[in-house]
């Protein structure tokens, strides 16, 4: 519960924000490039935002991949990108990146969050174990996929 209270607190008023870009910003979870004269770019977390907001969504992903907790979309897009070869953290970080999105979006239209729904939208297949993923919806939802 304490969570979510750090998480909407540091929000407030969702209509403020134009994108998901913007709260992920507010909530300091961004990538900005690190260039120095000849050397190659790197990207890493930026520094401003919300302190204790972003620990609080680093822990949430973690919380999500924990064997602890039923299988939902987010373990398996975790394990889609470790699968292609992404390092562990950086694969955290994408996910938490993926649940303030999810979050963004469903404070903004006053839907809950659906994980059907959402592991059809991410292209998986019984992304939960129960045989309702992508293709329980195979004949209700658009084709289209966003891989993302």
């Amino acid at each position: 519960m304490l969570r979510q209270a750090v998480l909407l607190s540091s929000i407030g008023d969702v209509s403020t924000f134009r994108d998901d870009r913007q709260l992920r910003k507010l909530l300091g979870w961004y990538s900005e490039s690190r260039e120095s004269g000849s050397s190659v770019s790197k990207h890493r977390l930026g520094h401003s935002g919300n302190r204790m907001a972003r620990r609080e969504v680093w822990l949430w992903a973690l919380q999500l991949l924990s064997p602890k907790v039923r299988p939902t979309p987010f373990r398996a897009y975790y394990q889609r990108l470790r699968d292609r070869g992404v390092t562990g953290h950086a694969a955290v970080g994408h996910l938490a990146g993926k649940l303030i999105s999810v979050l963004f979006f469903c404070l903004r239209n006053g839907q809950p969050y659906n994980p059907r729904r959402h592991a059809h939208d991410l292209g998986l297949v019984d992304a939960f174990g129960e045989g309702g993923g992508a293709a329980a919806h195979a004949d209700t939802e658009p084709q289209d996929r966003v891989d993302a």
